[in-house]
């Protein structure tokens, strides 16, 4: 009697074990999945590279310059064919208008308010309208027997912050933290350089 008492003891014994067994298990599966969920809130920012490395748009101004000697009295082959390609690009990169100008005070003032006309008649022909054209003048040495027209116009270029911060230290990082360079290959390739087009368009 007395051994069947103490077999049905241990019988129970191991049962109660399993059973705990199985429950601590269960347990550990459940915290290790609710580990495994998504980020929310502060997290996603940490862990974001668009945080991390923000993509910023800025203005940059083009320029093209053609020196006008005194003498000069109308555009060259090669002076339209550069106006031309100026203004292609300027019509699929630029913003606001393209401006002429033209220098002031100096001994080629003459010839160059010729080039200035011949140059936005080169520009209709691009087929720039006169509302896409401004004009200007800049105050130019009176040495300066060929000071140049200038054309400008601006863009807007997007670019990410610089990469190669190696400053932390990689072999001992207990908290398991962002570094200082995540995500930044992946925005610098993305959106880096790339220059906007009129209106915002990319």
């Amino acid at each position: 009697m007395a051994l069947c008492r103490a077999l049905l003891a241990l019988w129970w014994i191991e049962g109660v074990e399993k059973l705990m067994t199985r429950l601590i298990l269960t347990l550990l599966v459940s915290f290790g999945l609710s580990a495994c969920g998504a980020f929310n809130g502060r997290e996603d920012a940490l862990f974001d590279a668009r945080y991390q490395h923000p993509i910023s748009v800025d203005p940059q101004v083009v320029t093209f310059q053609m020196d006008v000697p005194k003498d000069k009295v109308a555009l060259t082959v090669s002076d339209k064919a550069a106006i031309d390609a100026f203004a292609r690009t300027y019509k699929s990169r630029g913003h606001g208008a393209l401006t002429i100008a033209a220098p002031s005070g100096s001994p080629n003032e003459a010839a160059a308010v010729s080039i200035v006309a011949e140059t936005r008649a080169a520009l209709a022909d691009a087929g720039l309208s006169g509302s896409e054209v401004g004009y200007a003048a800049y105050r130019a040495s009176s040495a300066n027997s060929s000071a140049p027209v200038i054309l400008t116009y601006r863009r807007y270029v997007a670019s990410a912050s610089p990469c190669g911060n190696w400053s932390k230290d990689y072999a001992f990082a207990p908290n398991n933290g962002r570094t200082p360079n995540f995500g930044c290959a992946n925005q610098s390739g993305r959106d880096s350089g790339r220059s906007c087009g009129p209106h915002g368009a990319a």
